[in-house]
């Protein structure tokens, strides 16, 4: 998640020095008065680069990540698993930010040490450099007057002015030049150094300023990375919910259709059964009526060689034809043989 970068704010750390934060691949603005920079003239003009982080993101299973269902699952085969998002509290997640942050923390912090520690250095080599220029233009003065001085009482001497007022006066006149602009020179550069030496005091001031400015900033960036992190949280648990619900309807429309489908299974295997049952009685109904027929048949053509006595008897004395024959047919041959 970037953060949107304000008119009034620049862009840090600055483009082509750092990389961004929080793995967005976008630089993150900071206020500008966060993490000044110190130069040596006291200058406060830019934030320092941070170093890249790689944080710990807050991240949860998403319901992309969730089991594909599939026609041959079931419960506990992946169909309805639910997704399962961390517990996360708010202490947990002002952790997470400040882990988050602590790179970029660091970093700048090391940044400000480091220019106030560049400020000094620089400052004081230019003190000595201060120091050794005064000295040299101090040479050069003296060097140059005393130059001035010998030219001055050589053209005396050939002019038969050494002893003169001429010659005095002048070379009076010489070393009140060279001592004012001693004085000059002197003056100029203890002021350089009075200059450089307050500098030198004032960078604790800036350190502090700097680090001041940039506790405020910090306490910024981690309340957005907060909301940052406590919305990515709420989203997920949402989306989980969500998720979870369809996957409870999914399940109980899964049961009831299942049921269904078992009841509707068990009606047909008993309709199936039934008919199978009604098939067999009707196959022997048949059986049984072509078996009694072939009795009958039997039965007519033995008691057709029989005398009439002798059928007539036999008839009265097989009790099994009475049950083994249908009426009618039992009938037709006592009518036959049985009178």
């Amino acid at each position: 998640m970037s953060i949107k970068k304000k008119d009034n704010e620049q862009e840090y750390p600055p483009k082509g020095n750092a990389k961004g934060y929080v793995g967005s691949g976008k630089n993150i603005p900071t206020p500008k008065s966060a993490a000044p920079s110190v130069s040596s003239t006291g200058g406060s003009n830019a934030p320092p680069p941070a170093a890249s982080s790689s944080p710990t993101a807050y991240a949860a299973p998403t319901a992309a990540s969730a089991a594909v269902p599939s026609a041959a699952g079931g419960q506990g085969s992946g169909l309805f698993d639910r997704i399962t998002v961390p517990n996360k509290s708010d202490d947990d997640i002002r952790n997470l930010a400040t882990a988050n942050l602590t790179e970029f923390e660091q970093a700048t912090r090391r940044a400000i040490e480091s220019q106030i520690s560049e400020a000094d250095r620089l400052l004081r080599s230019n003190r000595e450099s201060e120091k050794a220029r005064g000295a040299e233009l101090m040479r050069q003065i003296d060097t140059y007057f005393e130059q001035a001085r010998r030219n001055a009482d050589n053209d005396a001497l050939r002019r038969g002015l050494a002893r003169s007022s001429i010659a005095v006066n002048r070379s009076a006149d010489l070393e009140a030049a060279g001592a004012e602009r001693r004085t000059e020179a002197t003056s100029t550069m203890l002021d350089n150094i009075l200059e450089i030496d307050n500098e030198l005091e004032g960078l604790g001031a800036k350190r502090e300023r700097a680090l001041n400015e940039f506790d405020i900033a910090y306490a910024a960036r981690l309340t957005q990375e907060i909301q940052r992190l406590t919305e990515v949280r709420d989203r997920q648990v949402s989306e989980a919910t969500r998720f979870n619900n369809d996957q409870l309807m999914r399940e109980m429309q899964f049961d009831m259709d299942s049921q269904l489908n078992e009841s509707r299974l068990a009606t047909e295997a008993l309709r199936r059964q039934e008919a199978e049952h009604q098939l067999a009685s009707t196959r022997s109904a048949q059986q049984r009526a072509r078996e009694q027929e072939q009795l009958f048949v039997d039965t007519f053509n033995h008691l057709s060689t029989l005398s009439a006595r002798q059928a007539r008897q036999e008839l009265r004395d097989n009790v099994l034809l009475r049950t083994q024959l249908t009426p009618t047919q039992f009938f037709q041959l006592y009518n036959r043989f049985g009178r």
